[in-house]
């Protein structure tokens, strides 16, 4: 039997040589417990920092479990680079 619960957990920010710490909400997936949860829909949650952060093409979303994420801020929203 899966589960699936929204978890935040804490990420960077990087474009440029510059760091903005930031928060993210994912979807986390279990399917069995001998095997590893899944994490999907990321989104990175609006602050101060993140939001003072021009539209552009260049960022990557640095995860603490080594993934890193091509975004792209356009009209104040991050999106995934594909």
């Amino acid at each position: 039997m899966s589960t699936r619960e929204q978890v935040i957990f804490s990420a960077t920010i990087v474009s440029d040589g510059k760091r903005v710490e930031c928060k993210v909400r994912a979807v986390k997936t279990t399917l069995a417990p001998s095997m590893p949860p899944a994490f999907s829909e990321y989104g990175v949650m609006n602050s101060d920092e993140t939001d003072r952060l021009p539209d552009g093409d260049n960022y990557e979303l640095h995860i603490s479990n080594g993934d890193r994420i091509p975004l792209k801020k356009q009209h104040g929203f991050f999106l995934a680079r594909l």
